[in-house]
């Protein structure tokens, strides 16, 4: 089967995926829209760069002249890919950038998949971003998404039938994320940390992300536990205001900004540390919360509703409100202080994480889609039909 997958490029996830198709005998082509950005060499995968820059970063144009320019040209090429390609599926993934592109080639079939913010924050930005969500969203054959939260969000904003989008988190790489004691010693030997507790955060420094929130909860965590160490793993627009901030707090001799990790580094960092944090305001499934979940870590996460489908406060974790610095740092400094409960964390998080986010497993569901896909005929008209009935059903 050949897969055309459109993507944002960069993406930890998206890499992964179409690395896995390529080693199950797929032909893929990955469609991105980074520049500069290229895959090592791998069997059955080959890359394009459609000469368009994300939404997700800086430039984004947001003046309707560049706005319509650069989605042409990408559209262009992503015809022209089309023609020469010849897939038996389109998988588009960001909604606002590669799933609108792939949406705009009336290609099908179409398998959308949705990364969280795309659904839960961009739609909300203006009557365009809604327009261009919902036309995306009904141009699917079919979705797969990462949370319930994300497929009831996905429902309500297009009245898109329940029962077309699964669910599928991304899941681990369990021979990769995992428990090492080995690793644990030698990262803090490197870090100069043998006799200190470390907490870790590991998401994009980006305002949804809530990273202002863990630094100011920081004085008070330090304060009451004075041998305590932050560990800031991640790029983003805001490093240089976060490392502003902590100067400004005084902290900077116990917090450390490693910047942007390759993922095979991961693990030995997760290790080292006693706990894990996420202070996101909007999210679907974390990945960088199973991943730490996998190497058996405590966790402290905010009330996001993707974060409750994961953690069960006071189980495998703590929960706290969202922009709540006091909250999170008494949460954290729970965990630091209480070694059986850090304990019992760590086993409930690793077996939560073998039996429901094995990467390997998960994406046998993704498999499974395309099977589906692949077997039916599609009429061009019918997804316009089928808004046309939802019109009807509303206005009865």
């Amino acid at each position: 089967m050949k897969v055309l997958f459109v993507g944002t490029g960069g993406s930890s996830h998206e890499v992964k995926l179409v690395s896995y198709l390529a080693r199950r005998g797929y032909e893929v082509c990955y469609a991105h829209l980074t520049r500069g950005f290229e895959l090592p060499s791998t069997a059955g995968l080959i890359t394009s760069y459609l000469g368009f820059i994300s939404p997700r970063g800086r430039n984004w144009p947001t003046r309707m002249p560049a706005f319509a320019a650069t989605y042409a040209l990408s559209f262009l090429a992503l015809r022209g890919i089309l023609k020469s390609f010849q897939p038996d599926i389109l998988h588009g993934g960001f909604i606002q950038s590669a799933g609108l592109l792939s949406a705009m080639t009336g290609f099908r079939p179409f398998l959308l998949s949705p990364m969280g913010s795309d659904v839960l924050i961009y739609p909300r930005r203006s009557w365009l971003t809604r327009v261009l969500t919902r036309y995306t969203i009904w141009s699917a054959d079919a979705i797969i998404c990462d949370s319930d939260s994300v497929r009831r969000s996905l429902a309500n904003l297009a009245e898109y039938p329940r029962d077309q989008i699964r669910v599928m988190p991304w899941g681990v790489d369990l021979e990769l994320f995992r428990n090492d004691t080995m690793a644990r010693t030698e990262t803090r030997q490197e870090l100069g940390w043998e006799n200190n507790k470390v907490v870790i955060m590991t998401r994009y420094l980006r305002p949804v992300y809530g990273v202002s929130y863990f630094i100011d909860c920081l004085p008070a965590v330090f304060r009451t536990e004075p041998s305590a160490r932050a560990l800031v793993l991640g790029s983003g627009p805001l490093e240089g205001e976060l490392r502003s901030r902590v100067q400004q707090l005084g902290i900077q001799d116990k917090v450390r900004f490693l910047g942007e990790v390759p993922n095979r580094e991961m693990p030995k960092y997760l290790n080292c540390a006693d706990a894990y944090v996420s202070s996101s305001v909007s999210d679907g499934t974390s990945v960088s919360l199973l991943e730490a979940m996998a190497c058996g870590l405590p966790v402290v996460v905010t009330d996001v509703p993707s974060n409750l489908e994961w953690i069960e406060n006071g189980s495998n974790g703590l929960v706290v409100g969202q922009r709540d610095s006091e909250r999170l740092g008494e949460a954290i400094i729970r965990i630091l202080r209480d070694d059986r409960l850090r304990s019992d964390m760590s086993a409930r998080n690793r077996r939560l994480v073998g039996q429901k986010a094995n990467l390997s497993d998960n994406l046998r569901t993704l498999e499974d889609a395309y099977s589906a896909l692949a077997s039916q005929t599609y009429d061009r008209k019918s997804n316009r039909n089928r808004k046309n009935a939802r019109d009807a059903g509303r206005a009865s």
